[in-house]
């Protein structure tokens, strides 16, 4: 669930925030998402 935090962020700052992620993993831990490391290492492309 998103906190009070994102729901004040307008269009353009939620996609400079994206666009300044430089992998997976920094966007899924930024928007506090779970994730399996084995399964992103496995099906990551270069």
């Amino acid at each position: 669930m998103f906190s009070v935090y994102y729901a004040a962020m307008s269009y353009a700052d939620i996609q400079e925030k994206i666009a300044s992620f430089t992998c997976i993993e920094e966007a899924l831990t930024y928007f506090d998402i779970g994730f399996d490391s084995k399964f992103i290492n496995e099906y990551r492309t270069p």
